[in-house]
């Protein structure tokens, strides 16, 4: 039995991409021993077939028949115009019996079932509140994927931990603000292969119309951005069309386990998955080109999650033999190889795990007292995202799009900011949209202003009036920041928009 482990060979440096090939070379170490217990031989895909696949790629680009950098790869991931052409590479995939992948693209997938040839792929599965670490396995072969059921954990198996995480962060979140029914739309990085559809990435745009019918079953709509997200314009658009919308200003679990949460919405988010356990209403705007349900079940069973067990003998004796015909498919007992715990197979892949110790960001502003943003104290305390460490002149906002969040005293009337803008050398106009939400009211105040100088003013934007203290949400919408580094300033990549100074209240309720 030979195993050719291999991974989405396209997604590389040349289309602009990080490249997966470490990520195989783990897969391979991980299984090898299990492998070489029950006589099977695994190794990486020869080194010649990728170097062929890279040459091929470089002359695509030469020619113009492949476009260069993310949608390039988006192309070769799953769109359908290319699909004819990444097989002409792929052949080497025909030789073993089984293709072992981590992460492979749709594509690759398709041409496997296509010529008949048994690949099992492999991911990280979304689960991360949970002690353990798990895989998502899936494969085309009927009675291999009958063997990865057996080893499945089930939701219903990981309810106990779903609910021990769910009672921990209702203890801790003391949110005031917890009434009513949210929608949580939780965001996604800017690329990323779940984002793929019809060979491009998807966006929000097309989708408001359905945002638009979920936001009027719901009283709050709660925005949370990716934390390792660049561009956030998925979220830049939601707050452009529903500006009552609002950041998120602690962590998506603190968002989702929120008594008040009734929905959450993503593109194609794998939180959702987690959402789903964890006893929200669901709602997912996309379908991947390589999700099961886009591939159809001649190409990919259901992914199954699979436990450390996945290195273990017992599961690949099983599988080996589901793939020949006419074995003994009884279960087999021998006792699984000790594995690494599941912190330290998290460790080793970059996984993050689920945290209930997030603080919760948030101070009450007082009347008459504004809070100085040159003191990161401040800065950790009010600005939710978007934003900057504290520097001298104050925090700089990063991005389309930042927001802070405070509790405010019912005799509030107005937020006053101090702020300047980064304009640069050369002369451009940034457009800066203010948004204030206040929790418990329908509507938001919302200012316009378009910058093109670097002078500190003062903003005041009036307070939606309410009978009792509660929460503000400040949403900062800017177009088009850039860099010190585009405008030939300095090194700093930084896409920069308003450095903001300081945040008070008054009494107050004139708009300056």
């Amino acid at each position: 039995m030979q195993i050719w482990v291999t991974h989405d060979i396209f997604r590389c440096p040349a289309l602009g991409q990080w490249d997966p090939v470490g990520q195989a070379a783990w897969l391979l170490d991980f299984v090898a021993p299990a492998l070489h217990a029950v006589g099977a031989m695994v190794s990486l895909l020869p080194h010649n077939a990728v170097a062929d696949a890279q040459a091929w790629l470089a002359e695509m680009l030469s020619t113009g028949a492949c476009p260069a950098g993310t949608a390039g790869w988006c192309d070769m991931y799953g769109g359908a115009e290319q699909r004819a052409n990444v097989a002409a590479v792929l052949v080497p995939l025909l030789t073993p019996d089984i293709v072992l992948g981590y992460e492979l693209s749709a594509n690759q997938m398709r041409f496997l079932a296509e010529h008949g040839r048994t690949f099992i792929d492999v991911g990280i599965d979304s689960v991360r509140f949970t002690n353990d670490m798990f895989f998502r396995v899936r494969t085309n072969h009927p009675r291999l994927a009958a063997v990865l059921r057996r080893f499945h954990v089930s939701a219903e198996e990981l309810a106990g931990e779903a609910g021990f995480f769910r009672a921990h962060l209702a203890r801790i979140q003391r949110d005031g603000t917890a009434k009513g029914r949210d929608l949580v739309f939780v965001g996604q990085v800017d690329v990323d292969a779940s984002l793929i559809c019809d060979g491009r990435l998807a966006t929000v745009r097309s989708h408001l119309p359905v945002v638009a019918d979920l936001l009027a079953l719901h009283d709050r709509t709660i925005l949370q951005p990716h934390p390792l997200a660049r561009a956030n314009n998925d979220i830049a658009a939601l707050l452009t069309a529903f500006p009552q919308a609002v950041i998120g200003g602690t962590s998506v679990y603190h968002a989702i386990c929120n008594p008040a949460t009734m929905t959450v919405a993503t593109l194609s988010s794998s939180v959702s998955d987690e959402a789903d356990i964890l006893g929200k209403d669901v709602v997912r705007l996309v379908r991947p080109d390589a999700s099961p349900e886009a591939l159809g079940r001649d190409v990919s069973s259901p992914y199954f999650r699979i436990d450390q067990r996945l290195s273990s003998a017992a599961l690949w004796d099983r599988l080996i033999g589901a793939n020949r015909v006419g074995v003994d498919e009884r279960l087999v007992t021998s006792a699984a190889r000790p594995v690494p715990d599941g912190a330290a197979l998290r460790a080793e892949l970059g996984v993050f795990a689920a945290t209930t110790t997030m603080p919760l960001r948030r101070r009450e502003l007082r009347l008459n007292e504004p809070v100085s943003m040159t003191e990161q104290e401040n800065v950790s305390a009010y600005c939710a995202f978007g934003w900057s460490s504290a520097e001298s002149v104050g925090v700089w906002s990063i991005g389309p799009v930042a927001a802070i969040s405070f509790d405010v005293p019912a005799r509030a009337g107005a937020v006053e900011l101090a702020f300047c803008a980064f304009i640069g050398p050369v002369p451009r106009v940034l457009g800066v949209q203010l948004i204030l939400s206040r929790s418990g009211v329908g509507h938001s105040e919302r200012q316009s202003h378009h910058l093109d100088d670097e002078r500190e003013r003062c903003v005041t934007i009036k307070i939606p009036a309410a009978d009792e203290a509660g929460r503000c949400d400040l949403t900062v919408l800017l177009a088009e920041p850039c860099s010190p580094l585009s405008v030939g300033l300095s090194d700093d990549t930084r896409e920069l928009g308003i450095c903001l100074s300081r945040v008070g209240l008054s009494t107050i309720a004139t708009v300056g």
